[in-house]
């Protein structure tokens, strides 16, 4: 017989010999576990990494690190437009004044809304009818010109008109696009202004306009001059708004 084939005999009976002795004690052979016993997942993660603590602070740490810089460079990019006179530059400003200041028009959507779904979103506190107020929002503008009303605000005349005092100078109330800067009949040399939350102001009767189609003003830049005329100088102005002329005394400060 092979030396190694009584090797293997032995370990086996040292094998026996502690399973008899195990028994002799009292010791159940349930409280081995089986060595097939399956693990639960909930016991080991197979293919799972361990992660040591520090690594969520450090991923935290990078967030923060970018959304910084992405912040630097969009306040970078803002203020490098604003400080622009270029055509491209003043289009810019006018879609970021626009998307800032222009008020989302949840009444559209609640009404796509309820077309395709019927009331089901009337749980939603948007789309949920509100009670008619009458509170006014304030519109802040400048004062554009001095002068007096001599013709008060008309439905058909859509505006006013007011006496001003000789050559004086008209400014814009507010921020806003020219839309329109030329002869109108009826106005003579007239400017439209479209201000970023859709309302328009009008002014005519002007003369040597300062400005022109297209481009982006600020409040109180310089528009143009009233024109002098036999009895007095006067100057049309015209408030629009979602659609409609109203008076522009409601709204746009004046002064003798």
């Amino acid at each position: 017989m092979q030396p190694w084939e009584n090797n293997i005999k032995k370990r086996r009976a040292e094998q026996l010999q502690l399973i008899q002795q195990g028994f002799s004690n009292g010791i159940p052979p349930a409280s081995y576990p089986a060595p097939w016993q399956e693990i639960r997942s909930s016991e080991v993660k197979w293919d799972g990494q361990a992660k040591h603590p520090s690594y969520k602070k450090r991923s935290f740490q990078q967030k923060l690190l970018i959304q910084t810089v992405i912040s630097i460079l969009l306040f970078a990019f803002t203020y490098t437009i604003y400080q622009s006179n270029s055509i491209k530059a003043h289009q810019v400003q006018y879609w970021i004044n626009t998307a800032v200041n222009q008020d989302f028009q949840f009444s559209a959507l609640s009404q796509w809304y309820r077309e395709k779904w019927g009331n089901q979103v009337a749980f939603l506190p948007v789309f949920s009818p509100k009670k008619s107020t009458t509170t006014k929002r304030t519109e802040f503008m400048t004062m554009p010109v001095r002068g007096e009303v001599v013709m008060p605000f008309d439905p058909k005349r859509k505006g006013i008109l007011l006496k001003t005092q000789k050559n004086a100078v008209v400014t814009a109330p507010a921020a806003g696009w020219v839309v329109f800067a030329g002869l109108k009949k009826g106005l003579g040399q007239t400017v439209v202004i479209q201000h970023s939350d859709g309302r328009q102001t009008w002014f005519g009767f002007l003369k040597e306009l300062h400005v022109k189609k297209k481009q982006w003003i600020r409040s109180s830049d310089l528009l143009g001059k009233v024109m002098n005329q036999d009895r007095g100088s006067f100057v049309y102005i015209a408030y629009r708004k979602s659609g409609r002329f109203i008076d522009p005394v409601e709204v746009i400060p004046f002064a003798v």
